[in-house]
């Protein structure tokens, strides 16, 4: 049988094309206005096993600034769960390392607090001291992130990072940055994080998007 997303598209087709001679007059009224598709359940996140994670992070490798970027890269959507768009949105005045925090600053009521885990502390503080100076342009752009022209990051150029470290970790599938945020909740969830706590610092609205995570199975 067609699976529930092909029947919600067809049925949103019907509703169109009736509503179109509707509204022009060549039927008096729409038979299709209430037709809807099955309900389509939402699909747990992909995620990556503990293992696959740590062969990720150590493909930047060396002490060159766009190792210490990219390692850096990695660690803040894996470590801190962040967004691609977050990512490249993070300014130097948000990274508080003292702290071990970052002010996010999402969407709406999404604006929120951080935690920084110490691998990524280290990572990022790295960047930072020894591989960031090197990579900005006379232009600062105020961006954490840059790239070799010293400009922000763009979301195109996170993308291709992250694909390439993991065509060299030898990861199959499609791997993005989404992949390394849902494995942090993943991993989180399973080592017993607050699942409310967890939704904070994911910036999720809707606790039942966090709860997602809650039902995936967890391999080592």
């Amino acid at each position: 049988p067609p699976a529930a997303a092909t029947l919600r598209r067809k049925a949103a087709c019907l509703r169109s094309f009736y509503g179109h001679l509707h509204s022009t007059g060549m039927i008096e009224r729409n038979p299709a206005i209430e037709l809807k598709g099955p309900r389509v359940a939402k699909r747990r996140p992909q995620s990556l096993t503990r293992q696959e994670i740590e062969q990720l992070l150590a493909q930047p490798r060396g002490m060159s600034p766009a190792a210490l970027r990219d390692r850096a890269l990695l660690q803040l959507l894996y470590g801190c769960g962040l967004r691609a768009s977050e990512a490249i949105a993070l300014q130097q005045h948000d990274v508080d390392l003292d702290a071990a925090v970052l002010r996010v600053d999402a969407d709406g009521p999404r604006r929120r607090l951080v935690p920084v885990a110490d691998s990524a502390l280290a990572a990022v503080s790295e960047y930072l001291e020894r591989g960031r100076p090197l990579l900005v342009s006379k232009r600062e752009p105020g961006h954490v992130l840059v790239n070799w022209c010293g400009d922000a990051l763009t979301r195109q150029g996170l993308y291709k990072i992250v694909q390439r470290h993991a065509r060299t970790a030898g990861l199959t599938g499609r791997i993005n940055p989404r992949t390394l945020r849902h494995a942090c909740a993943t991993h989180l969830l399973a080592s017993g994080a607050d699942l409310q706590a967890l939704q904070g610092m994911l910036g999720h609205i809707d606790l039942a998007t966090t709860q997602l995570y809650t039902d995936r199975p967890q391999a080592a």
